[in-house]
């Protein structure tokens, strides 16, 4: 069975660049046709392929970044040698060294020319407001997406969940990791994440989605939207005193934490040569693939929804899906249900009691859980250190979806999601061995119920929220 790509294409309208479309359609049309393969061994010669290469600009460079120290230093890699703009989307950005450091670079960049936009989810801003102040004096734009305390109530539950760090319409990094250490393996507990390093005609299609959300009437400039929680605590996590009242010593204060955050991660703010960076990467595939998206300044129409549902349907043989938040859509799990039906192996890897950061959403997907088991899903839950955040979809080793979004009800019905889609065997075949090495340190569910397999190994407070939140859950389902 194939994916109905009439269908697919007039879901999609407005979502693709023409030309992108076209090119999957062929590939998926004249499989006999090799895609010709690039091998590269550093983030470095990536960064040469993406802003010098004059091949076919429908071909995309790819390479998976799935080790928190390669995505940090792709980040790094393009602001240092970006050359015209750098636009950069986050759903969380707080103090901690990697955001300030990464801020930094980009206020380096934006002193020697480079136009820096940069837009943050108004409920997830954990930056001072001096110091984004500075960071707006300084040329880095800087707005952000739903503020709170706005006149508008329903912003509260819309948000934008995209990542992205975009360059020169050449190259970006898009993935699952938001702009805290957490997601960078920094801390004592880190998120487990994945992101993909893009090069080619796709960066024109994110270009011109972050233009239009740029420009959209939901954002606001940093400076002059309210956040949430207190500033003198942000304020001290960078070294800024209380009794520091003077601007100029405040200034200076954040100038010399974002020296610091640089030193930290490993970065002294010199534009590096392209190929001087030793760290190793998976392998660089040219692939054609999609910008899945939804359209801006409107409530989701669902056209994630509509491509996923299109994917399982195809299957042959095969759905390997992780998810952190795996509450599907009714939608969905009718398309899992179909999958199941005519033989298709459905694996799904999630978070477990003990290492999810949502307990509230794990309880929500306990409703779920015995209808995904009755299906004859292959359930796992994740059991190893850290909280599970991939998030990826692969139908028949062939048929890749990965980006923002969760794949689930509140991606679809409220957030703004980025994804890309790819068709083709050697990116799926790259993604197997990782979700493979995450399935080593997970454990096969095989009971629908709650007690007492699931808390086994979580702790008492986990057990006494579990318990707690499982009667609420009814009541804010619509909104998980």
């Amino acid at each position: 069975m194939s994916i109905p790509w009439d269908d697919c294409v007039r879901w999609q309208e407005g979502l693709y660049q023409v030309r992108s479309v076209f090119t999957v359609l062929r590939l998926r049309a004249f499989v006999e046709r090799p895609v010709p393969f690039v091998s590269w061994a550093a983030i470095g010669w990536f960064v040469v392929l993406a802003f010098n290469s004059h091949n076919d600009t429908h071909a995309n460079h790819f390479s998976i970044l799935s080790e928190d120290q390669a995505a940090l230093r792709a980040r790094v890699t393009l602001a240092e040698n970006a050359e015209h703009e750098i636009n950069v989307i986050s759903f969380a950005v707080d103090g901690s060294d990697v955001p300030v450091g990464l801020l930094a670079l980009l206020r380096q960049a934006s002193t020697r020319g480079v136009r820096v936009r940069v837009l943050i989810d108004g409920l997830n801003l954990r930056l001072p407001s001096g110091f984004v102040k500075r960071l707006v004096e300084d040329g880095v734009e800087i707005r952000v997406f739903h503020p709170p305390f706005h006149a508008h109530p329903l912003w509260w539950n819309r948000r934008l969940h995209d990542k992205l760090f975009l360059v020169d319409r050449k190259a970006m990094v898009i993935g699952s990791r938001n702009l805290r250490d957490t997601h960078f393996g920094r801390e004592e507990t880190n998120f487990i994440d994945c992101d993909f390093m893009m090069a080619g005609e796709i960066c024109n299609s994110a270009t011109d989605y972050f233009d239009q959300l740029w420009r959209s009437p939901e954002v606001r400039c940093a400076t002059e939207a309210n956040t949430i929680g207190s500033d003198q605590k942000r304020d001290l996590k960078m070294g800024v005193v209380p009794w520091i009242t003077s601007e100029a010593e405040r200034s200076a204060t954040y100038l010399q934490a974002m020296q610091v955050s640089m030193n930290r991660i490993g970065c002294d703010g010199s534009s590096a040569a392209c190929d001087s960076c030793g760290c190793p990467t998976t392998s660089l595939t040219e692939v054609s693939a999609c910008l899945v998206r939804d359209a801006t300044g409107q409530p989701s129409n669902r056209k994630l929804q509509r491509l996923l549902c299109a994917m399982i349907d195809s299957a042959d043989s095969s759905i390997d899906i992780e998810s952190p938040y795996p509450i599907f859509t009714p939608e969905t799990l009718d398309a899992i249900r179909r999958a199941t039906d005519r033989g298709v192996k459905v694996t799904l890897l999630t978070n477990s009691l003990q290492s999810t950061d949502q307990v509230l959403v794990y309880a929500g997907y306990q409703r779920d859980k015995k209808k995904l088991l009755d299906m004859k899903v292959n359930l796992f839950e994740y059991i190893g250190q850290g909280h599970l955040h991939v998030k990826t979809v692969v139908v028949d080793q062939r048929d890749v979806l990965f980006g923002s979004s969760n794949f689930d009800s509140r991606g679809e019905r409220f957030n703004h999601e980025l994804c890309v889609f790819v068709s083709d065997s050697r990116v799926a075949s790259m993604l197997k061995p990782l979700m493979n090495q995450r399935l080593e340190h997970a454990r096969s569910v095989q009971d629908g119920s709650l007690f007492p397999e699931v808390i086994g190994d979580a702790s008492l407070q986990r057990r006494f929220q579990m318990r707690t939140l499982q009667a609420v859950v009814p009541l804010l389902r619509h909104l998980l």
